[in-house]
């Protein structure tokens, strides 16, 4: 009798496929960078799956360490075409915490004009950053499709025209970091957990509560979530925008 896979090996026989099409890619001269065109949305596709599976015993005993597989191999938040085509519509972008660029891939495939940042971008390793330092691996991310440009959040004074995007800011200050240096901005894309309070597996509680006090939420979107977590994709606009935007 065929035994039911655990999610831990659903996980690993998704990321064997995702990592065969990506040899598969290199093999064909497309270079290191993984072409995302020919395989649609494949974390997508993944999450689907696991999610048909759902029903196996113990589904949440591997969860941890197969999500953060997937990950660190894709992205923590799971883009569909609702969020991909809300975000295209705020265009220009730049987002800050890009990781393997998995998001800006995808919207750059519909023509998306984003630039994107992070602290230490995948294909840095052993390379050096702006200040001379010898740059570590990223433990966070283990592919990268798109160019992902080297900034911290100071970047952001530079992008005042363009929306920003953050996707999973990591608990702490960053995503405040960026709101103080993207101080002139109108619209804010944010993906994760909201909660004023405690703020969530995602940004912090002072975070939220700023969006609250000195933005206006025009528009959300569901996304697909792994077990346990209430990311959904939202749109701010800067409070004295939305006020006069309204008065007209």
């Amino acid at each position: 009798m065929r035994q039911p896979a655990t999610f831990a090996r659903l996980a690993e026989n998704l990321v064997d496929t995702h990592t065969s099409e990506t040899s598969s890619s290199k093999s064909e001269g497309r270079g290191a960078i993984p072409t995302l065109s020919h395989m649609g949305n494949p974390l997508l596709r993944m999450w689907e799956r696991i999610e048909e599976n759902r029903k196996m015993p113990d589904p949440y005993s591997a969860k941890l360490t197969s999500v953060q597989e997937l990950a660190h191999c894709f992205a923590w938040a799971i883009p569909n075409q609702q969020a991909l085509e809300i975000i295209h519509s705020y265009g220009p972008i730049v987002e800050m915490g890009a990781g393997t660029g998995y998001w800006a891939r995808m919207l750059q495939d519909m023509g998306t004009d984003i630039i994107p940042y992070d602290y230490r971008p995948p294909d840095m390793a052993g390379k050096r950053d702006s200040q001379g330092f010898l740059m570590e691996q990223n433990i966070y991310c283990t592919t990268q499709y798109t160019d992902v440009l080297e900034g911290m959040p100071d970047i952001l004074s530079q992008h005042q025209d363009r929306s920003l995007f953050l996707c999973w800011p990591p608990v702490g200050k960053m995503a405040n970091d960026c709101l103080n240096h993207w101080f002139k901005g109108q619209y804010l894309i944010y993906v994760g957990e909201f909660d004023s309070e405690t703020g969530g597996c995602t940004a912090n509680h002072i975070f939220c509560a700023r969006l609250e006090r000195e933005f206006a939420l025009i528009q959300r979107c569901q996304i697909p979530t792994w077990p346990g977590h209430s990311d959904e994709l939202m749109v701010w606009e800067r409070n004295g925008r939305a006020r006069a935007r309204r008065s007209n």
